[in-house]
């Protein structure tokens, strides 16, 4: 995967640089970071993630989002990683973005936008053709993120349904060539 880079305005921000790079982990410390960010975002989703066998997947996240169904994606920013985003395959054409994050501090300043249009151009790229996701109902931010890149509410993917969780789908009208 290409390195995606671009111009942020965290500068205007207040941060020392607006330069903001996307990359694909591919090492076993690059995995560890993401594995930080993730542990992070469950810490501030403040839910219970049992149901979703979280612990499973964090100690096994290089082999349930990684190479060659997968990717997990980095976003740097002054040489520090900031924000992530998981892809994991369901099947020959489905798949599951997960575990997008952005660290507060850098909310509102884009990261998040780049990095669900890095993971759909990935999903694209490995031969997908529907994309899922779910996240919380109380996550307002999220949703209208999601909503503004077409995704649309469908039906719960997972067997176990919750009251509080919202399902999404995209589905792409013809793959971009790689």
């Amino acid at each position: 995967m290409r390195t995606v880079v671009w111009r942020s305005g965290l500068r205007e921000m207040g941060y020392g640089t607006d330069v903001v790079e996307i990359r694909e982990a591919a090492s076993a410390p690059e995995f560890a970071v993401v594995r930080d960010l993730i542990e992070q975002y469950a810490q501030a989703l403040g839910v219970d993630l049992k149901l979703q066998n979280f612990a499973h997947e964090i100690r096994h996240l290089s082999e349930v989002c990684g190479r060659p169904q997968g990717c997990l994606l980095l976003a740097h920013q002054a040489s520090q990683a900031v924000a992530c985003v998981a892809l994991r395959g369901l099947d020959v054409e489905v798949c599951e973005m997960k575990r997008i994050y952005v660290m507060a501090r850098l909310r509102g300043s884009g990261i998040g936008r780049h990095l669900v249009r890095a993971v759909i151009d990935r999903a694209l790229l490995l031969g997908y053709r529907r994309m899922v996701l779910d996240t919380l109902a109380s996550m307002h931010t999220a949703l209208a993120l999601h909503r503004s890149f077409g995704f649309r509410p469908t039906e719960s993917y997972y067997r176990i349904r919750f009251k509080t969780r919202r399902s999404w789908s995209l589905t792409s009208r013809t793959p971009d060539p790689a």
